[in-house]
Parts: C-alpha cells; sequence; structure tokens
C-alpha cells in the first residue's frame, strides 16, 4: 500500500467515487448468484449516487453513523460504514453495515486498514460487541471468518421481493475485533 494513505470522514465531493466503488463492488461479489433485476440497478453508479446522496443528505446521523473514505493518490479507494446500535438482536453496541474496496485497490489490505479506523471510531464512542453482515454467498466473506468472526447467526432479507441468506457475524468485544486484523496488515 503506497504510503499515501489517508482514512477520513466523507464530503460531498467523495459521493460519486464512493457510488461507483459500491456499484463495482456489488456487480463483483454478487453477480455471481443475485438475479439481474436485483443486481442492475445496485450496479448502476448513477443509481447508487442518488441512493447515497438521499442517505447522506435526509437520514444520515453523524453522531450515530459515519462515513469513513480511504485516500489513496488523491483518489477515493475504498470506504467503509459504521453504525452504533445492535444488530439482529446479537446485543451488539455497533455494527458494520458497508465495507467495500475499488477492485484495483484490492489485495493491499486497504479493507483491514478501513476496519480498523471504523474500529476506531466506534471505540471513542462505545464499548461492547461488534457484527458484520455479510451475504451468505458473498465470496469475500472469508475476510471476517479470517479476522475472528464468528457466525451468530443467519437471517434471511428480502430485495425486490427475492430472498437472500445474510451472515451476521459477530466479535464479542471491539479488542477482539482488531486482535484479528494485524495479522492482515
Amino acid at each position: 500500500m503506497s504510503d499515501s494513505l489517508t482514512i477520513r470522514p466523507w464530503n460531498a465531493a467523495d459521493i460519486p467515487a464512493v457510488a461507483r466503488i459500491l456499484a463495482l463492488g456489488w456487480h463483483q461479489a454478487y453477480a455471481s448468484f443475485m438475479p439481474e433485476a436485483v443486481l442492475a440497478p445496485r450496479s448502476d453508479p448513477e443509481y447508487r449516487t442518488r441512493e447515497l446522496s438521499r442517505w447522506l443528505d435526509q437520514d444520515f446521523d453523524d453522531t450515530r453513523e459515519a462515513l469513513l473514505v480511504a485516500e489513496t493518490e488523491d483518489c477515493v479507494s475504498g470506504f467503509v460504514a459504521v453504525r452504533l446500535g445492535d444488530k439482529a438482536d446479537l446485543g451488539t453496541v455497533a455494527f458494520i453495515p458497508l465495507l467495500y474496496v475499488a477492485p484495483q485497490a484490492q489485495r493491499r489490505r486497504l479493507g483491514a486498514r478501513l476496519l480498523l479506523a471504523g474500529l476506531d471510531w466506534i471505540g471513542a464512542r462505545a464499548s461492547g460487541a461488534l457484527a458484520i453482515p455479510a451475504f451468505a454467498q458473498n465470496p469475500y466473506r472469508g475476510f471476517y471468518d479470517a479476522i475472528g468472526g464468528i457466525t451468530a447467526k443467519t437471517v434471511m432479507v428480502d430485495l425486490d421481493g427475492h430472498s437472500f441468506d445474510v451472515v451476521q457475524y459477530y466479535w464479542p468485544s471491539l479488542e477482539a475485533a482488531r486482535f484479528g486484523i494485524p495479522s492482515r496488515l
């Protein structure tokens, strides 16, 4: 990874880059199992730009959530969204709903660095258990296994009338989540 890595809070200028990364990430990770009717809009950067703009303008609560972007060489290369609160009735203090890295920046430990930054944000506000949801068929969810995530439960989610299993990964503490990450840096 380049020494020029900066992880910082989002700003409005980041929305198109974050939307592009999210759209590419969905296509890369979910095209093998998700019906085209569900995947197509979510793989469209313009759709994602509108969706992110709505969330960040109308629903985003910076006292309870953060969107952190990784910037390398003046380019947004990944992002992590973190939220305080319970996920799937696991008794967590926080969860990470989104963690994506641009295809050209993958395999450089950027995801681990983003995850650590998200844990730092959470740790400054709360202490306790953490959850990260991932589609069961996501070929990249092995990352969460590798850093010590425990499969706590699997829940069904509905997207546009299609059901998908989502694995809820669990760490009993933020320290437990951090413990597995250094080997990935």
